[in-house]
């Protein structure tokens, strides 16, 4: 979803203002209808254009720290499989297992 910039939110109100219509400014702005549409119907509801904030829960890791904890997970389990790994190859030097 492409999201539109705020100045062509406002030129889509002011030339609903200055009554055109909204399949014109559709054809014109090279914007879909429902774009228009609701661009419309956000300014009837909140005399805005602009996003407002929303709330919610908030974000429990940035980008940035998302990838740095995934990469620690995955050296962990990396250090896991190895001494699962060692353990297994010891077991077996160790005649543990018997063919």
């Amino acid at each position: 979803m492409v999201k539109i910039d705020e100045g062509i939110r406002k030129l889509v109100v002011a030339k609903i203002q200055d009554g055109v219509s909204q399949r014109d400014v559709e054809k014109e702005l090279g914007i879909c209808q429902i774009s228009v549409l609701k661009i419309w119907k956000k300014f009837l509801n909140t005399g805005a254009v602009s996003d407002i904030s929303r709330s919610g829960r908030p974000m429990k890791f940035s980008s940035s720290n998302h990838f740095g904890a995934s990469c620690s997970l995955s050296s962990t389990l990396k250090s896991w499989f190895l001494n699962l790994l060692n353990h297994s190859l010891q077991m077996l030097s160790d005649g543990v297992f018997s063919t």
